[in-house]
């Protein structure tokens, strides 16, 4: 999906993987699942539109959990394949721990009206 020719299907995309990431208990969250949805988000965070790339930015965090600590980050990592490792690692450095300290925005919250 993150390949769509639309921005805003990729901003949904990254809008409803956030809203996962905050409401699933990480213990809930399948690995199948998670080895599909973290490269998409990383290759959104390469986005050129700026929508896209900040919603695919506050998905990884929450995703990720990176602001209750590393365990969900260290789960995350070791379901990846090497290159998909790194490139999250090299986020996650550049970009993502950045966002996690910043107090949580109305911008991460998703408009129920993109849904219904």
């Amino acid at each position: 999906t993150m390949n769509h020719s639309s921005n805003e299907v990729k901003q949904l995309l990254a809008r409803v993987c956030c809203v996962l990431g905050k409401t699933v208990p990480p213990q809930q969250m399948a690995p199948e699942l998670l080895k599909l949805v973290i490269p998409m988000l990383v290759n959104g965070t390469k986005e050129k539109n700026s929508y896209v790339k900040a919603n695919s930015e506050f998905a990884l965090v929450a995703v990720l959990r990176l602001r209750f600590g590393d365990e969900m980050t260290q789960r995350c990592l070791n379901l990846l394949d090497i290159g998909a490792r790194e490139s999250l690692s090299d986020v996650i450095t550049k970009v993502l721990r950045k966002v996690a300290n910043q107090p949580e925005g109305k911008d991460e919250e998703l408009d129920d009206t993109l849904i219904t």
